[in-house]
């Protein structure tokens, strides 16, 4: 819909009018007073003064009708009223011109139910296809869908800052560079997983839901950091074969009891806001819903992955291994 309102325009005839021998002015400061009124004066009483305006009962301006038998010009002894010398046009204006960057802009508004963004590539095809602008028009989106790009855009750089500084840190506390590349694969599975629990309870990717997976990097790192670093206590001193891979998975197996446990307080606490439980709540619905997602998924497949990656990324560790699944067999 855009931003019109009715207009009615009095065109004069300048053919009448001439022979009328009236003027422009005449006319148009006759019909001003008639119909929206003239200052004349002020009324002063106890300090107070009041404007004095004359025009029209409201009674007698109520319609188009009045307006054309509103008489506005004197000929003689006949004065003439709006219809003798003119016509009344409807239009449709503009209630405000707008500028933005030093352009002329009208806005047009679109109500839409759900994210704007989903939208916005159908708004473009049609007027791709339906509507031929002019030369020297534009068209571009704004209100809700650019809101919704420039905050993706924020959450972007806020995301790639946060995987910098988490691994800056674990890089500063392993002193190395390879374990904390092992340990920042959670991030995968944690934003995976979200964008998998956002899909399974039928709730669209929002800003909420993108702030949940940002909340959930230092989470599920935390997994990471606890199990690559009591793995390295176990197997640090360990030389033998056999012994490497019991111990490794004694590390592994020693640390499923505090993951599950930070996974299901976690979780346990975000399930009140998820489920929308009491005012304002349906509002952090979707952050609740990512989190719960993504940590569920990331701390279930972190006890797998982080492990493989962990043995994959060092050539020593590779060939202990497998020297010691030979031998077992």
């Amino acid at each position: 819909r855009t931003s019109v309102v009715p207009e009615l325009h009095y065109q004069l005839d300048r053919q009448r009018l001439a022979l009328t021998g009236g003027t422009l002015n005449e006319v148009a400061n006759a019909l001003k007073s008639q119909a929206r009124g003239t200052l004349v004066g002020q009324y002063r009483s106890q300090g107070r003064e009041i404007p004095i305006e004359v025009r029209m009962l409201e009674e007698y301006r109520q319609s188009r009708e009045d307006l054309a038998r509103m008489e506005v010009l004197q000929v003689g002894d006949q004065r003439l009223p709006t219809a003798a010398i003119g016509q009344f046009t409807s239009y449709e204006g503009l209630s405000r011109l707008t500028r933005r960057d030093r352009e002329t802009i009208m806005d047009i508004n679109i109500g839409v139910i759900g994210n704007p963004q989903e939208f916005e590539g159908k708004v473009h095809q049609m007027i791709q296809e339906q509507v031929v602008l002019p030369e020297g028009y534009r068209y571009d989106f704004s209100g809700d869908g650019q809101d919704s790009r420039q905050a993706n855009q924020n959450l972007l750089y806020a995301l790639a800052v946060a995987l910098l500084l988490i691994y800056m840190v674990m890089a500063a506390m392993f002193e190395n560079l390879r374990d904390p590349f092992v340990v920042m694969f959670t991030v995968p599975l944690a934003f995976f997983g979200s964008v998998f629990g956002l899909w399974l309870m039928d709730t669209p990717l929002s800003i909420l839901s993108s702030l949940g997976i940002i909340i959930l990097i230092g989470i599920v790192v935390n997994n990471g950091i606890v199990l690559i670093d009591f793995v390295q206590q176990y197997t640090s001193y360990e030389d033998d074969p056999n012994t490497y891979l019991t111990e490794f998975i004694r590390a592994c197996v020693r640390r499923l009891r505090p993951i599950l446990l930070t996974m299901l307080t976690t979780l346990m606490s975000m399930i009140p806001l998820a489920l929308a439980i009491g005012d304002g709540a349906e509002q952090w619905s979707p952050l609740a819903k990512s989190i719960i997602g993504g940590l569920s998924f990331s701390s279930f497949f972190t006890l797998f992955v982080i492990p493989v990656f962990y043995i994959s990324m060092s050539k020593n560790k590779r060939a202990i291994i497998n020297q010691a699944l030979l031998n077992s067999r």
